[in-house]
C-alpha cells in the first residue's frame, strides 16, 4: 500500500486495518498469523470526501474493529494550517461499514 503515512493499525483474528491520515484512506487485509505475512494485497478504501471531491477526514489518528465489516476511527484536532473543510470531522469518533466484506 502506498500511503503517505501510517497513523494506526488494528488486528483482530486475521483481519488487519491500517489508516493513513495524509492519504485519508483505509487499508484492509488478511494476515497469516502462523507466518506473520499478508495473504493478499488487501483493499484500499478512501474516506468520504465533500461535494467537490476534497478531503474532509484530514486527521484520522486511530482505528479499531467493531465487527467483521465495521470499523471505528477517531480523528485528532484540526491543525492550524488545515483548511476549514477539515473542521467538521475533527476531534470525533466515526463508524464506517466496509462495503463488500
Amino acid at each position: 500500500m502506498a500511503f503517505e503515512d501510517y497513523a494506526s493499525l488494528s488486528i483482530e483474528d486475521s483481519r488487519v486495518a491500517i489508516v493513513s491520515q495524509k492519504s485519508s484512506q483505509l487499508w484492509i487485509g488478511e494476515l497469516n498469523t502462523a507466518k506473520w505475512d499478508f495473504t493478499s494485497q488487501g483493499a484500499i478504501y478512501p474516506f468520504p470526501k465533500d461535494d467537490r471531491g476534497q478531503t474532509i477526514y484530514c486527521n484520522i489518528e486511530g482505528v479499531s474493529w467493531m465487527g467483521a465489516d465495521r470499523i471505528v476511527v477517531v480523528s485528532d484536532r484540526k491543525k492550524k494550517d488545515d483548511r476549514d473543510r477539515c473542521r467538521g470531522e475533527d476531534e470525533s469518533i466515526h463508524i464506517f461499514d466496509i462495503p463488500g466484506v
